[in-house]
């Protein structure tokens, strides 16, 4: 039986089973090797002690540049879109109770797209690319509160949400490739790589921008990552321990539109 590490106050109360622990740590521990492995592989290779070198002194050399202002924007902006896709996947996977669940089965991703394409296309120009991923997330937001309301009758299901997000992401994924096919040429071609998805030329400011609106979320998940198991019940058992299993949903649904969409 796994051995539990309770943790509690006058007002929290919290139990945490060590093996999980332990398998965060692990995780933890060879992300940040891998994180290391990326930033020492290039057309200019470096040794991860070279690299540890560079992270941890203040010198201005070539190698410097190479690493703090080419590789580890990159690095770190990947890291985070993983982070929050893989958030929004589990939240999914919950609320759908099926592993194989993910932002775009549900056509949120495809609701994001869409959008942002059409801000790339026609608003970019005049608004700037900083709204970007609040066009995106609005994109998600609305394609999630259509599938909510078609599949709503006298409440959501699992199955019902899977089938006519899978109709709706089909239907989205249509007017993307209207919107490419009547946008200007120029930005028709920036849409296409953004669609594709690149880290390539990100500086800074791109994941200091995705970093800030994933910490805008951060308050709304810590308030609902504790109720994300009670979805893996069934509604009815969830319902005679007294979660109001519609309204956890949408909350959580809410979450996994927010990430997928930034």
């Amino acid at each position: 039986m796994d051995k539990l590490l309770t943790l509690r106050t006058a007002r929290f109360s919290r139990q945490i089973n060590t093996a999980t622990l332990l398998r965060l740590a692990l995780a933890l521990a060879i992300t940040l090797l891998l994180m290391l492995g990326s930033l020492s592989l290039g057309k200019v290779p470096l040794s991860p002690l070279t690299v540890l070198h560079i992270l941890f002194s203040s010198e201005d050399t070539s190698l410097a540049f190479i690493v703090e202002q080419l590789r580890l924007p990159r690095m770190l902006l990947a890291a985070l879109v993983g982070a929050a896709l893989a958030v929004s996947g589990v939240i999914l996977q919950s609320i759908i109770r099926n592993p194989l669940a993910s932002p775009d089965l549900l056509g949120i991703s495809s609701g994001a797209s869409a959008a942002a394409v059409l801000y790339l296309s026609f608003f970019s120009v005049v608004l700037g690319p900083h709204w970007l991923p609040l066009a995106a997330m609005l994109g998600a937001g609305l394609a999630a509160l259509a599938i909510y309301l078609l599949a709503w009758k006298q409440g959501t299901s699992p199955l019902r949400l899977v089938l006519i997000g899978v109709g709706v992401s089909a239907m989205l994924a249509a007017v993307t490739t209207f919107i490419l096919v009547f946008s200007p040429l120029t930005t028709t071609l920036s849409a296409y790589v953004w669609l594709t998805g690149s880290v390539y030329g990100a500086s800074w400011a791109e994941p200091r921008e995705l970093a800030g609106w994933l910490l805008a979320i951060l308050p709304l998940l810590l308030l609902v990552a504790r109720h994300v198991r009670v979805q893996q019940l069934d509604d009815h058992l969830a319902q005679g321990i007294g979660v109001r299993v519609q309204w956890l949903r949408a909350g959580l649904l809410l979450v996994s539109v927010a990430l997928a969409g930034a």
